[in-house]
C-alpha cells in the first residue's frame, strides 16, 4: 500500500504551504486571527530586554497572546506581532535575537483497516485477551526488570493521554496543561500521545498490550503537551513543555523526554540553546523522532541536534522502512511500523512513523537508567548506541545509525563498570549520529580498531630475518683480536642490522601513540565534502581517532 502523509494537518500561516514527507509544517505559526501578526519568540539580554519584549504591542488582540510565554531560564518570551514592532525589537540592543515560532506536527499515524482507505488518527478497536508486541521482543526490554528505587522519570511532550484507558497507569503518572489552545495534559483528542505512552508504559494486565516498563510502578510518567488536538505544535509550545517536564523532575530522579514532533526546517538558535542547556547541563536525555522524509528527508529538527538523540524507525524484520528520514545524525533505530499500542477512547490500533520507534528507546533508555544512577546523560546514550545491533551493515550509516537498540546488551555493558562508578564507557564525542562514538570501551579497542591487529604482525617477521645476519659476522671478527679491528670496518658495514633497529621503532609508534598521527581534520583526509560523504571516506581509510583532540575527527564507526 503506498503511504501518504495528507492525513496531517499542518498550521497555516500567511504564507504558510503543506509540510514535507518528514511530517513538517511549512511556514511560520500564526494562531491568531489578525492575519497582519507573526508570531515570534525573542530572546532577551537583560531586565529592560524582557520588558520590550513584553510590552511589545501590548494593546493590541486585547492583551491575549497566540503563543506561550516561556520561563526566564532561557531568556524566551513568544509573542504575536506586527512586521513593525518585530522590526523594532531585532534593532532593540538589549534583545539578542527575535525568530519565527515555527510549526511543527506529529510525525506518525494510525494503520487502517484492510478495508479502508487512507490512514487516519481516529478510531480503535479492543483487544480483549493481553498480547506483546514485537517491538518489547526486538529491544530485549522485558529481559531487564525496572529499577527497585525511583530514580527515573519519563516525560511524552505530546498531544496529551487518555487518563481512563484500561491498559495505561493511573498512578506514577502526571501532568501539566498546555496553552489555552492546546488543552488538558489528561486528554487526547488527537490520538497521539496516547500511543506513546502506551509503548512507554503499558499494563501488564489481563488486555491490550505490553509496554517497556508494564508494572505501572517505580517510574515516572510525565505528560505535557506541545501539540493540539489537530496534532499541530509549535517551537514555544515544545519549549515551553520540555520546560514543564524538567520542572517536574525531583531532585534526585534522572529524566528522559520522549519527543516524536517534526519542523520544516532549524526552528532558530534559541531553540537549539534550550537542548543544548537539557543535554549539556542538566544532565537530560532528549530522544527524538528522526522523521519521516525518507532519503530526502534532509536536516529534519530538533532531531538534527547532536544534542538530541536521533532514532529510526524499523519494521518487524528488522528494516528501516523507507519513509524513515536517512541523514549523518540518526544515531539508532527501533520499532516503529505496525505497533499496536492503546489508543484513545479506550481502544486499541497499529500505528507507524518514527513517532512511535522513539518512545521504545526513551522506555528502556530510563528502565536500564534505573539501575546506574551514577551514569550520566551522555554515558546511558553511548552504552546504547555502543551495544546497539546492526542488520544493513557492520558499520553505523545514514539509515539505522549504530543499529538497533537492545536493552539487556546495554545493561549488560554497564554492568562491567567498577561498583559505583559508569567507567564501561566515555561520554563520546558530542557530535551526534555517527560520529557520536568518540572511542571504545578499553576492553573492545582491539576489536574495533582494525590497524591493530595486522600492525605488529609484519613488525615481528621482518624484525628476527635480519637478526641471523648479525650474529654470524659477529663471531668472525672475534677470534681474531688484533687484526679484526682493522678490517673491522667491514662487517659493520653489513651491519645494517641498525636497519632492523629502526624497524621495530615504526612497529610500536603506531600501536598506541598513532592516534595522534593519523587523527587529522576530516577535510585534510577526505576533502571538502558532506558529512554523510566524510563519514564514508573515513570509514574506507578506516581512521580511529582517540579522545582529547580539539579537531573534527574520524571516529570509530567501523563498530
Amino acid at each position: 500500500m503506498k503511504f501518504s502523509f495528507a492525513y496531517l494537518i499542518l498550521l497555516v500561516g500567511a504564507s504558510a504551504t503543506p509540510g514535507n514527507a518528514n511530517g513538517n509544517a511549512n511556514g511560520v505559526g500564526n494562531g491568531n486571527s489578525n492575519s497582519n501578526h507573526q508570531n515570534v519568540v525573542i530572546k532577551f539580554l537583560n531586565e529592560d530586554g524582557k520588558s520590550a519584549a513584553q510590552n511589545a504591542n501590548a494593546n493590541a488582540n486585547n492583551g491575549q497572546n497566540d503563543c506561550d510565554l516561556l520561563t526566564d531560564k532561557y531568556r524566551l518570551i513568544c509573542k504575536s506581532l506586527p512586521p513593525q514592532a518585530i522590526e523594532a525589537l531585532k534593532n532593540n540592543p538589549n534583545i539578542e535575537s527575535v525568530e519565527p515560532d515555527v510549526d511543527a506536527v506529529a510525525l506518525g499515524w494510525i494503520e487502517a483497516d484492510a478495508n479502508a482507505d487512507e490512514r487516519q488518527l481516529r478510531g480503535s478497536s479492543r483487544e480483549l485477551a493481553q498480547n506483546i508486541d514485537y517491538g518489547i521482543e526486538h529491544t530485549e526490554a522485558a529481559q531487564v526488570q525496572q529499577g527497585g528505587v525511583v530514580t527515573t522519570r519519563v516525560c511524552v511532550v505530546d498531544s496529551g493521554y487518555d487518563l481512563g484507558h484500561p491498559d495505561l497507569p493511573t498512578g506514577w503518572v502526571s501532568g501539566n496543561n498546555g496553552h489555552r489552545k492546546v488543552g488538558d495534559w489528561d486528554e487526547d483528542p488527537g490520538n497521539h500521545g496516547t500511543p506513546i505512552a502506551s509503548i512507554i508504559g503499558a499494563l501488564d494486565n489481563t488486555e491490550g498490550y505490553v509496554g517497556i516498563n508494564p508494572t505501572g510502578r517505580n517510574f515516572w510518567m510525565h505528560i505535557t503537551k506541545g501539540l493540539d488536538s489537530t496534532l499541530r505544535g509549535s517551537v514555544s509550545r515544545v519549549a515551553n513543555a520540555m520546560q514543564q517536564c524538567l520542572n517536574s523532575r525531583a531532585a534526585s530522579e534522572k529524566l528522559v523526554i520522549s519527543i516524536s514532533i517534526g519542523f520544516e526546517s532549524d526552528p532558530g538558535s534559541s531553540f537549539k540553546a534550550v537542548f543544548d542547556d537539557f543535554y549539556n547541563t542538566e544532565n537530560v536525555l532528549v530522544v527524538v523522532s528522526a522523521g519521516n522524509g525518507g532519503a530526502a528527508g534532509g536536516q529534519a529538527f530538533p532531531a538534527y541536534y547532536s544534542s538530541a538523540l536521533s532514532v529510526a524507525a524499523g519494521d518487524a524484520s528488522n528494516n528501516i522502512p523507507s519513509y524513515s528520514t536517512r541523514n549523518d545524525q540518526v544515531e539508532i533505530a527501533a520499532p516503529g511500523s505496525f505497533i499496536h499500542a492503546a489508543s484513545s477512547g479506550g481502544g486499541y490500533a497499529r500505528f507507524s512513523g518514527t513517532s512511535f520507534a522513539a518512545p521504545h528507546v526513551a522506555g528502556i533508555a530510563a528502565k536500564v537508567w534505573s539501575h546506574f544512577p551514577e551514569c550520566t546523560n551522555k554515558q546511558i546514550r553511548q552504552a546504547m548506541i555502543q551495544t546497539a545491533r546492526k542488520f544493513r551493515t557492520s558499520r553505523c550509516d545514514t539509515s539505522e545509525g549504530h543499529g538497533h537498540i537492545k536493552a539487556k546488551r546495554m545493561y549488560d555493558l554497564l554492568s562491567s563498570s567498577t561498583a559505583g562508578t559508569c567507567d564501561a564507557v566515555s561520554e563520546g564525542s558530542g557530535s551526534g549520529g555517527c560520529l557520536e562514538i568518540l572511542d571504545a570501551p578499553p576492553r573492545d579497542e582491539p576489536t574495533l580498531d582494525p590497524t591493530r591487529g595486522p600492525t605488529p604482525a609484519p613488525t615481528p617477521a621482518p624484525t628476527p630475518a635480519p637478526v641471523p645476519p648479525t650474529p654470524q659476522p659477529t663471531p668472525g671478527p672475534t677470534p681474531a683480536p688484533s687484526p679484526a679491528p682493522t678490517p673491522a670496518p667491514v662487517p659493520p658495514t653489513p651491519q645494517p642490522t641498525p636497519g632492523p633497529t629502526p624497524a621495530p621503532t615504526p612497529a610500536p609508534t603506531p600501536a598506541p601513540q598513532n592516534s595522534a598521527q593519523t587523527c587529522q581534520p576530516i577535510a585534510d583526509v577526505c576533502g571538502t565534502r558532506t558529512p554523510a560523504n566524510a563519514i564514508e571516506c573515513c570509514d574506507t581509510r578506516r581512521l580511529k581517532c582517540g579522545r582529547g583532540s580539539p579537531l573534527t575527527l574520524c571516529s570509530a564507526i567501523l563498530a
